[in-house]
C-alpha cells in the first residue's frame, strides 16, 4: 500500500510506508498553492486503483469523478460508438441499484449533478453532491465499475438515445469539421473512427449481437489498472480513504495486454496536404496543422508553450495585429491541438475575413515568416523567465475551483503526470532548453504541413458518411510550398516586448472598512459606487464593474446594432493594448446588454487603474475607420446570420425569450438594419449615447476605500462628464394572465424538431418563485427519465425553473430527430398528469431531501472572489440593495409545502394553458402545419395586446 499526504505545505510530501510511519521525501515539487486550504492525499488500492482524495473542511459540496484509459486500440467486432454507449448504459443499473434513474435521482434530489463523456481514448463520470450525502453517492458510483446489469432490454432504448445524440450535432460545424479533418489522417489511427455510434454502428448483427459486445468491451476495459479515481470530501483524508476502500476494492483487477504498436497520425507521404472543409455557419477559419512530437513527457520545461506563445501574441507587431491591420483576420490562437503519448499537433488557426480568403498564399508567407523570426530571434532567456514568472504568480494566487471540476481534473491528469506534479504540472516551467524548443520549429514547415480551409461557397468533391460533410483533399500546391519555404520577411512583424502589466504589488490592503456586503457611496447624483472590501478569500485580487446606461441604447432595433458595433469598435482598437495585461492575470470584459455596456476588470488589483486608462481611452475616443467599420459590420452581419443556424433547442429559446421581453428583436431584422448603417451613424453615435446616461460600479476585494474612489472618479471624468443623467428602466415582461395557451411555429434548417413549453408563475412574488423553484427540483428528473429514458423522445430533454427578470417560470425541452412537435407536446400533457398523480405519494422525507437539494444549490459558499462580485452585481442590476435575494428566496422555499406543488400541478392541467406559450419547430425531416389554433404569428403583435410585469426593487 502507498498512501501519500499532499497537503498546503509547499516544502514537502510525506508518503506512508506501512499503516503509520511517515516518511518525508526531498524530491517533490510544488503540489499546492498557498491560496489553497484543502489537503491532498493519494493511495494505491490493492487491485491497482489509484485514488486521489482532497479534504476540505469548509466545503458544502462533495465530489468524485473516476477517469479511465480504454487505450487505443478498436471496439469489439470493429463497432464504432460502443465505448459511448456503454457510458449511457452504467447509469441504468447495478447489481445493488437495478432501478434504471435511481443514480440520478439520488445525486439530483441531494443538490447534485452529474454526467459522463466519451473521448478518443478516455472515458469520464463524475457527479457533485451535498457534502453530507457523499457515502451514499459512492455506494451507487462504484456499483458501475464492479457490477452493472447492462440490462439487455434497456440496450435498444439507449442505441436510440445515441443515435438521437449523433443526430442533433448533424448540422454542428465543430463536430462537421472535425469528422473532415480525420479524414486526412492515418485510417488505422484512432483519431480516425466516428467515436459518436449510430443505430446502425450498434445494431444487433448476425451472429453478433451488440450486448455480447457491449459485456466484452467492459471486460477488456473496465479494470482497476486502467482507472483513476478523485474523491473531494469534508471529512478528514483516513475517513475518505476508507470510505474508498470499502466500495472500490472490489472493482477488478482485470488482465493487463499488450498494446498495439502506435499508428503515425498521418501516413507515410500524405503531407502537405491541402483541405477544404464547406462548413454550415457562414464560418471562414484557415489552420496550420504540423504533426510534431508528444509534448507530455516534455511538461516541466514546455518548449511547445513557449513557442505558442510567442506566434499567438496579439500584441504590437505580432502575427495577428499584422494580418488585422490588413483587414485579413478577425482573430488567431496558436498551440498544441491533438496530443497523444507518442504523436500530437501544434496548431495556428485564423479566424478569416472574406477578404482574408482571396490571400492565402501570402498570409502564409506572413506565418512562415514568424516561425522563422521567433527560431533565429526570439529563443530567449528574458522571455521563458517571463513566461515563467507568470505562471508562478498564477499558481500562487489562484482562486479555488469547483470540486466537480477538481475532481475531474486530478482524475485524468494522473493519466498523464507523476503524483507530485498533479496541481502544478500547468504552471511548471523549469528551464528553457534551447534544443526543444528548435525541435519542435524545425519541424513547423510547409512540407510537414496539413493546411485546413473551412469556408463557405468553395469546389469540394467528396461527402463524409456519416455528417455529410462535402470536403476536398489535394497536396499542398507547390507554388505555396516553394513560397513558404523561404518567405519574403515582413518588416511589421516583430516580436513581443516585456510585459509592462506584470504585477509587484500583491500585498493585501488593511481596511477599516470591512461590510457584510457592499455599501453605496455617491459620487455623484446618477452615478453610484458601490463597495466592498473583501478578503475572504486571501488573494491580492479585485473587481471592478462599471455599468453604463442609455436610452440611446436599446430603443429600437437601430440603437442596438449601434450600440453592439460600437462596444465592437472599442474591443478592436483595445485588443493589442490590453493583451499583455491579459496574460498578466488582468482580465477586462467589455459587452454590450439591454440598457448600455458593462465593463468588468478582474484579477490581480496592481496595474488595474493602468488597464482601465487604456479601456477608457478606447471608449472615449474610439477610432472609427472605414476599413475597420467595414470589416466588424461584416462580422456582427456573420454573428446574426449564424444565430440563425444555431442549435434547435437554443434557437427555439430564442425565439421564445423574444415573446416574453421587450425590445428584443430577431436576428433577421437587426441584418437588415445593420446592412443599412453607416460610418457617419456610428461616428456620432458615442456622443449621442453619452448624452445621457446613468452609471453604477461596483469595487469588490482588495482595495481600499481611497482607492475605489479614485477609480469611480476616473471612469467619471472620462465618460460621463458631457451628458446628463436619466432614468434607464430595466426591460419588462410580458404578463400572460389568462391570455396564454398561444403557440409559436417556426421551421428549423436541421434535421431535427424541437418542442418547448413555457408556464409563467401566477404572480412575480418571492412565494411564487420558491414554489416553481421547487416544482423544477422535483420533477426535473422524472421528465428526464421518462420523455428520454423510456419514451427515447430524444437527447436534449430537460425541464427547469426560468424566472426572466425576477417574473417566475418553468420550461420543458425536447429536442427530438424523429417525432413531431405535437407528438412531443401530448407527451408532455400525459406526463404531468401522470406525475401529478405520483406525486400526491410522495413521502415527506422525500419532499423534504428534495428540499434541502436545492437549498445547498441556492446557499452553497462562493468559491471564488470573481463569483461572488457576479452575485453582488446581479443585486444591483435587479435594485436588491439588502442583497438578500438568496435569504429571502431559501426561507420562501422552506415554507413551500407538498400541497403548495400539487396546487401548482392541478393549476397546470385545469386551466387550458392560461398561462402557456408553446414553440413548435420543425426541422428538414417534419411537416409544418400551414397553421394551429392561437397562432401567434410574429412578437410584436403579439406583444402589442398584452400587459406587462412592471420593474420593481426587490
Amino acid at each position: 500500500m502507498r498512501f501519500s499526504r499532499i497537503g498546503p505545505c509547499l516544502s514537502c510530501l510525506w508518503v506512508l510506508f506501512g499503516l503509520l510511519t511517515w516518511v518525508p521525501t526531498a524530491t517533490a515539487s510544488i503540489l499546492s498553492s498557498e491560496s489553497d486550504h484543502r489537503t491532498y492525499g493519494a493511495l494505491v488500492l490493492g487491485n491497482g486503483l489509484r485514488v486521489v482524495l482532497v479534504s476540505d473542511s469548509t466545503t458544502d459540496k462533495a465530489a468524485a469523478s473516476l477517469d479511465l484509459d480504454v487505450g487505443s486500440g478498436s471496439d469489439p467486432n470493429d463497432r464504432e460508438g460502443l465505448a459511448h454507449l456503454l457510458e449511457h448504459m452504467l447509469f441504468l443499473g447495478t447489481d445493488r441499484y437495478p432501478t434504471a434513474g435511481e443514480y440520478q435521482e439520488f445525486i439530483r434530489s441531494r443538490g447534485g449533478n452529474h454526467n459522463a463523456y466519451t473521448s478518443v481514448d478516455h472515458t469520464n463520470y463524475y457527479f457533485d453532491i451535498e457534502a453530507s450525502h457523499l457515502a451514499g453517492a459512492l455506494d451507487r458510483f462504484a456499483r458501475f465499475f464492479v457490477a452493472p446489469t447492462l440490462d439487455s432490454q434497456l440496450i435498444a432504448s439507449e442505441r436510440s438515445v445515441v443515435h438521437a445524440e449523433y443526430s442533433s450535432k448533424q448540422e454542428a460545424d465543430g463536430r462537421r469539421i472535425w469528422v473532415a479533418r480525420r479524414q486526412a489522417l492515418d485510417s488505422a489511427h484512432p483519431q480516425a473512427g466516428f467515436a459518436v455510434g449510430s443505430e446502425e454502428t450498434l445494431a444487433d448483427r448476425p451472429g453478433d449481437r451488440v450486448a455480447d459486445d457491449l459485456q466484452a468491451f467492459y471486460l477488456q476495459h473496465y479494470h482497476a489498472g486502467r482507472m483513476v479515481l478523485a474523491v473531494l470530501g469534508k471529512e478528514p483524508l483516513k475517513d475518505l480513504e476508507e470510505m474508498v476502500r470499502a466500495r472500490f476494492d472490489e472493482v477488478p483487477v482485470g488482465t493487463s495486454r499488450a498494446l498495439p504498436d502506435p499508428v503515425a497520425l498521418y501516413a507515410t507521404d500524405t503531407v502537405p496536404v491541402w483541405q477544404i472543409v464547406e462548413p454550415k455557419k457562414e464560418l471562414r477559419q484557415l489552420s496550420f496543422i504540423f504533426p510534431v512530437p508528444s509534448i507530455r513527457k516534455l511538461y516541466a520545461t514546455k518548449p511547445l508553450s513557449y513557442v505558442a506563445n510567442l506566434l499567438g501574441h496579439e500584441g504590437p507587431g505580432s502575427l495577428f495585429t499584422v494580418l488585422k491591420a490588413k483587414g485579413w483576420a478577425e482573430n488567431l490562437s496558436a498551440g498544441s491541438g491533438m496530443v497523444r503519448d507518442v504523436e500530437g499537433t501544434f496548431e495556428i488557426s485564423i479566424g478569416l475575413t472574406p477578404t482574408g480568403l482571396d490571400h492565402i498564399e501570402s498570409i502564409g508567407e506572413m506565418v512562415f515568416d514568424a516561425i522563422r523570426r521567433v527560431r533565429d530571434h526570439g529563443i530567449d532567456a528574458w522571455r521563458y523567465a517571463e513566461q515563467k514568472q507568470l505562471a508562478k504568480m498564477q499558481f500562487r494566487f489562484q482562486e479555488a475551483v469547483e470540486p466537480i471540476t477538481l475532481t475531474r481534473a486530478l482524475a485524468a491528469r494522473w493519466h498523464e503526470y507523476p503524483l507530485e506534479d498533479l496541481l502544478y504540472a500547468n504552471y511548471r516551467y523549469d528551464e528553457l532548453v534551447k534544443t526543444q524548443v528548435i525541435d519542435y520549429l524545425s519541424r513547423m514547415t510547409p512540407e510537414n504541413l496539413h493546411l485546413l480551409l473551412v469556408a463557405p461557397g468553395q469546389e469540394t468533391d467528396q461527402v463524409d458518411r456519416w455528417y455529410g460533410v462535402r470536403y476536398r483533399l489535394t497536396k499542398l500546391p507547390e507554388a505555396w510550398t516553394a513560397a513558404w519555404r523561404v518567405p519574403p520577411h515582413v518588416t511589421a512583424l516583430s516580436l513581443p516586448v516585456m510585459n509592462p502589466f506584470v504585477p509587484n504589488d500583491f500585498s493585501l490592503r488593511e481596511s477599516p472598512d470591512t461590510t457584510p456586503h457592499p455599501v453605496r457611496i455617491v459620487i455623484e447624483p446618477g452615478f453610484d459606487l458601490w463597495f466592498d472590501h473583501d478578503l475572504g478569500f486571501g488573494l491580492p485580487h479585485s473587481s471592478l464593474y462599471f455599468s453604463v446606461r442609455s436610452p440611446q441604447a436599446r430603443g429600437n432595433a437601430r440603437q442596438s446594432v449601434l450600440t453592439e458595433l460600437y462596444i465592437a469598435l472599442v474591443n478592436d482598437t483595445l485588443s493589442e493594448l490590453t493583451y499583455p495585461a491579459f496574460l498578466a492575470g488582468g482580465d477586462f470584459k467589455l459587452y454590450a446588454h439591454r440598457r448600455g455596456f458593462s465593463l468588468r476588470i478582474e484579477g490581480f488589483n496592481d496595474r488595474q487603474a493602468q488597464l482601465l486608462e487604456a479601456i477608457l481611452q478606447g471608449l472615449a475616443e474610439p477610432v472609427i475607420e472605414p476599413a475597420r467599420f467595414e470589416r466588424l459590420r461584416e462580422d456582427l452581419l456573420i454573428r446574426l446570420r449564424n444565430r440563425q443556424r444555431g442549435d434547435p433547442s437554443h434557437r427555439a429559446m430564442g425565439v421564445l425569450h423574444r415573446l416574453l421581453l421587450e425590445r428584443s428583436w430577431p436576428p433577421a431584422e437587426l441584418v437588415t438594419v445593420a446592412k443599412a448603417i453607416t460610418i457617419e451613424e456610428m461616428k456620432v453615435f458615442p456622443d449621442r449615447f453619452f448624452s445621457e446616461t446613468n452609471a453604477v460600479m461596483l469595487a469588490h476585494g482588495n482595495i481600499s476605500r481611497p482607492e475605489a474612489r479614485a477609480v469611480a472618479r476616473q471612469f467619471s471624468s472620462r465618460l460621463l462628464a458631457a451628458g446628463k443623467r436619466v432614468d434607464v428602466p430595466r426591460n419588462r415582461v410580458v404578463r400572460l394572465d389568462g391570455n396564454g395557451g398561444l403557440t409559436r411555429l417556426m421551421s428549423l434548417d436541421h434535421r431535427d424538431a424541437v418542442a418547448v413549453r413555457y408556464r409563467q408563475g401566477a404572480d412575480r412574488s418571492v412565494a411564487e418563485r420558491a414554489r416553481l423553484l421547487m416544482l423544477g427540483q422535483v420533477i426535473g428528473s422524472a421528465f428526464y427519465d421518462r420523455l428520454r429514458t423510456q419514451q427515447k423522445l430524444g437527447y436534449v430533454v430537460f425541464s427547469t425553473a426560468m424566472p426572466l427578470m425576477e417574473v417566475p417560470g418553468m420550461v420543458f425541452v425536447v429536442q427530438s430527430p424523429n417525432h413531431e412537435p405535437a407528438a412531443i407536446q401530448m407527451a408532455i400533457d400525459e406526463f404531468l398528469a401522470d406525475f401529478m398523480e405520483e406525486f400526491e405519494g410522495i413521502s415527506p422525507g422525500e419532499f423534504e431531501q428534495h428540499r434541502q437539494g436545492l437549498l445547498s444549490q441556492l446557499l452553497r459558499s462562493d468559491q471564488q472572489l470573481t463569483e461572488r462580485s457576479d452575485y453582488y452585481w446581479r443585486e444591483l442590476d435587479r435594485e436588491a440593495y439588502r442583497f438578500d435575494t438568496r435569504s429571502r428566496l431559501a426561507g420562501a422555499i422552506r415554507a413551500v409545502t407538498p400541497a403548495d406543488l400539487a396546487k401548482v400541478l392541478r393549476a397546470m392541467r385545469e386551466d387550458e394553458g392560461a398561462r402557456e406559450i408553446r414553440v413548435n419547430a420543425y426541422g428538414s425531416g417534419h411537416s409544418r402545419p400551414t397553421t394551429v389554433a392561437r397562432e401567434i404569428k410574429d412578437a410584436v403583435s403579439f406583444r402589442q395586446d398584452l400587459s406587462w410585469y412592471e420593474v420593481n426593487s426587490q
